[in-house]
């Protein structure tokens, strides 16, 4: 009977430390988020990147997240921003997935617009107009919602919809 007591008592102190390790690590990962993300809107793209992509590296175990699933795609959204912002090549592929895995991310219009600013930057104006196009422009801030604008009636000029051009600019 001690030896059944004795072994529950254990069992329980085991299962204790496990949880408290594992909210002791979410806490540690959501800190570092939100430095990752600090950091970015500082302008600090390649230091906010290598501390989300060590974030999400040091994780490698799905269920440290639990229910803050969506700070995963959080980090791995601005990590794909600050991809933008650093002009890596060849992004379409990385935004095409992110869209895919995470359609409902509540930054998923931010990162929309970091791909339309990518290829708006490297004269790609048909394929900013199309991410454009689905970006949901009341879920930007006002500085962002300008730029959106500015930048929806640039790509309609430039791909000759001279229509839809004036009918934007006329707006802002």
């Amino acid at each position: 009977m001690r030896r059944r007591i004795k072994l529950a008592l254990y069992l329980t102190i085991i299962a204790f430390v496990g949880l408290n390790s594992t909210e002791t690590a979410a806490q540690t990962y959501t800190s570092q988020l939100q430095q990752g993300i600090g950091l970015y809107n500082s302008g600090m793209y390649s230091h906010a990147q290598e501390i989300l992509e060590g974030m999400l590296k040091e994780t490698g175990d799905e269920n440290i997240w639990g229910n803050k699933a969506g700070d995963k795609a959080v980090a791995e959204g601005y990590i794909l921003l600050c991809k933008f912002a650093s002009q890596y090549p060849n992004m379409q592929g990385e935004l095409n997935r992110y869209l895919e895995l995470y359609p409902h991310s509540p930054i998923a219009d931010n990162v929309k617009m970091g791909g339309a600013d990518y290829h708006f930057a490297n004269e790609k104006y048909v394929e900013a107009n199309t991410l454009i196009s689905s970006i949901n422009p009341k879920s930007l801030d006002k500085k962002s919602h300008m730029e959106y604008q500015f930048k929806k009636g640039y790509c309609h000029f430039r791909i000759g919809e001279l229509e839809q051009a004036q009918e934007v600019f006329r707006s802002i």
